[in-house]
């Protein structure tokens, strides 16, 4: 015996119904597949975001370990040239005072050839002609 479709209203409503119905079945599965893909692209998501933070607070680490050292070696490296700049001004001063006291002893010096070259001058003419 053969199975004949149901003719009139009663057989359209009956279609529409269970069309609706695989409808709302299809937009459940649609939409539970949909949620699934997304949680699944928050999972990674939230992975590459912990790795990232786990990096970032290493990178912080390593920053904070190496800061006070650096700061330390920079005073170090102030103090130094502070003590630099200070014996190169004491050794300015002396040399100043040492070009000073060598200007002196040269004009004492240029003073007492100038005096022993007139005194030569003035002996030489009076020196017997051999």
């Amino acid at each position: 015996m053969a199975v004949v479709p149901a003719r009139g209203a009663a057989a359209r409503a009956s279609r529409r119904a269970t069309g609706r119905r695989y409808n709302v079945l299809m937009d459940a599965e649609k939409t539970i597949q949909f949620i699934l893909e997304k949680s699944a692209e928050n999972t990674v998501q939230l992975q590459i975001l912990r790795e990232t933070a786990m990096a970032h607070e290493h990178d912080l680490q390593v920053h904070t370990e190496w800061k006070p050292e650096m700061s330390r070696a920079l005073q170090d490296l102030a103090a130094m040239m502070k003590d630099g700049f200070r014996l190169m001004a004491d050794k300015h001063v002396e040399l100043a005072q040492a070009r000073k006291d060598s200007a002196e002893e040269q004009r004492t010096t240029r003073e007492n050839l100038n005096s022993l070259i007139r005194t030569v001058q003035d002996i030489l003419p009076h020196l017997p002609k051999q």
